[in-house]
């Protein structure tokens, strides 16, 4: 039980991501097949199979080292980690290389 209930906050960002992705794999389809509009069904159900696989092992292993570390320990370590892998993507993507680009 310890391990479902780790952490609040990511149960809220993977419930999220899950419904996300749908709308992302739209989007890859657009960008990356323009001519037929859509990812292929293969590749489609790869990026939801793992989306949803990561999500699974980032709830088990959030939630043992929750258990091992103590809930508030592995709750600001997340909390940070999610900051900062957020700047870095902002800092990339404000700077003049294109190899890394959002927009």
């Amino acid at each position: 039980m310890a391990v479902a209930a780790a952490n609040p906050s990511i149960s809220f960002t993977d419930a999220y991501q899950l419904f996300a992705v749908a709308f992302a794999t739209v989007m890859f389809g657009h960008v990356y097949y323009p001519e037929t509009g859509a990812l292929p069904t293969s590749a489609d159900t790869a990026i939801k199979i793992a989306s949803s696989v990561g999500t699974v092992i980032g709830q088990i292993a959030f939630g043992l080292l929750s258990d091992l570390l103590g809930r508030k320990r592995v709750l600001c370590f997340s909390n940070k980690l999610t900051v900062d892998v957020w700047c870095r993507i902002e800092y990339h993507d404000s700077s003049n290389f294109q190899s890394f680009s959002i927009r």
